[in-house]
């Protein structure tokens, strides 16, 4: 199944809990996209797994903001739960560049520990602020080297998305793909046709994808561009493993509502979804999904396969709101004999706007420190939060002021220092980032 499933679901799912602001901010541009921003700001992602004894929580998302910019994330922090512990661990963080009036994504970088990038992601954009050229590296652990493991370029035609070019190192050869469009008369993509070579020269079809929309869709060819150009940073920006191909293959790494934070277009009602794979001179269909609304709010995502000459169910996805209208859990379930078998749950939380996400005005204290156990024997842990992802600088003095420990790390996370060599006695800890730093008188026990 090639990722359209999931590109679709991660384009209508919003339509569920976001609420548009109409309000303009940023920088004025001269046509196409738009600076709009949400009033929304999501805060986590929980995904659970399940087996004979029901679900279990796996993985878990943060979200950090800029202090005047507020809907523009600053860093994302993922974690695992280890079962041994019973606690979570800090898988990487993703840390988020924006141009001066930050609204854009311009760089990423993945990190797995404070001083050691993984991932490295550079976007350019034209005078219209649309994406046209994205670079995602991974790098060498043995050489230290960034390697390129996607390039992709988008033309415009005016003001339509007209071709996507992609490209990806394979095992003995590279990969290009190159996909076209047709567009109805509000820009609006009715079929993605995608063709692949191994040399850029020759092309062969590989993928053609067509939808048809819901009578109440409202969206246009300018709200999908305005769509991409602040998604795809973000969507890549995550350290995912891509499967380069068409826009579908990248938007469709994933399907968390987190995503769609930095876009405030409609998202698109789509009815029906066909996928056929070009196999021995003819198209051959593979996967449909089939799209159910409830007062406009997506409520399942239905995938088929075909079988001579039948579609059969093949997985579900169903998508359920908190009264409150502040939390969505998404069940995806495959259909075994029409019994369903259930995979994964994911609950979305997210903030209500409120005055102060319009506000320019930073909080009074960016960082707060929680130091335990106090007072410690051996190792000390440190949870420093911060709205802000620069880096922290925490000194430890004794009683005569000496400095006894420095220590450079990132904000959002938990830091365990082992000090077991240390005098019992009391020493202070001082945490600095930027210009705001903070005291905390901590005891060692021998």
């Amino acid at each position: 199944m090639k990722n359209i499933y999931l590109f679709l679901s991660f384009l209508v799912i919003p339509t569920l809990f976001f609420s548009i602001s109409n309000n303009l901010s940023g920088i004025a541009v001269k046509s196409g996209v738009k600076d709009n921003y949400r009033n929304t700001l999501v805060l986590s992602q929980v995904r659970e797994i399940i087996d004979n004894f029901g679900w279990h929580i796996n993985a878990r998302d943060e979200f950090y903001y800029n202090d005047t910019v507020t809907n523009s994330v600053d860093s994302l922090l993922t974690y695992n739960w280890d079962i041994n512990s019973g606690s979570w661990i800090i898988n990487s963080k993703t840390v988020f560049s924006y141009e001066p009036t930050h609204h854009y994504v311009t760089n990423a970088m993945v990190y797995i520990t404070p001083m050691n990038p993984v991932q490295r992601l550079r976007v350019s954009y034209d005078s219209e602020n649309r994406i046209v050229a994205l670079n995602l590296a991974n790098k060498d652990i043995f050489t230290g080297i960034f390697n390129d493991n996607l390039r992709m370029g988008i033309l415009y035609n005016n003001q339509d998305l007209d071709t996507v070019y992609t490209w990806k190192p394979g095992f003995q050869t590279s990969i290009f793909k190159k996909s076209s469009f047709e567009l109805d008369n509000r820009g609006r993509i009715i079929s993605e046709l995608i063709l692949t070579s191994q040399d850029s020269l020759n092309w062969v079809n590989y993928e053609n994808v067509t939808r048809v929309y819901n009578s109440n869709d409202a969206t246009t060819g300018v709200s999908f561009i305005n769509l991409i150009s602040h998604l795809l940073p973000i969507t890549l920006g995550k350290g995912l493993e891509v499967s380069v191909g068409s826009i579908n293959d990248i938007i469709g790494q994933t399907d968390n509502p987190y995503d769609w934070i930095l876009s405030n277009q409609s998202f698109p009602l789509i009815d029906d979804l066909l996928d056929q794979s070009w196999y021995d001179h003819d198209w051959l269909m593979q996967n449909q999904l089939l799209f159910t609304y409830e007062n406009n709010h997506l409520s399942t995502i239905t995938t088929q396969t075909f079988s001579d000459p039948n579609w059969v169910n093949y997985q579900s996805k169903e998508f359920a709101v908190s009264q409150d209208g502040n939390q969505i859990v998404e069940t995806a379930y495959h259909l075994n004999n029409s019994v369903p078998e259930y995979e994964q749950r994911i609950t979305t939380t997210w903030q209500p706007p409120t005055l102060n996400d319009d506000s320019n005005i930073p909080s009074v204290q960016r960082m707060t420190v929680t130091v335990f156990p106090n007072p410690f024997t051996t190792d000390l842990h440190l949870m420093i939060k911060s709205r802000s992802n620069t880096s922290v600088t925490l000194r430890l003095y004794n009683l005569k002021g000496q400095l006894v420990k420095s220590v450079d790390a990132f904000p959002n996370q938990v830091l365990n220092i082992n000090e077991k060599d240390l005098a019992s006695g009391i020493y202070f800890l001082k945490t600095i980032q930027g210009e705001e730093t903070q005291v905390r008188k901590i005891m060692h026990l021998n």
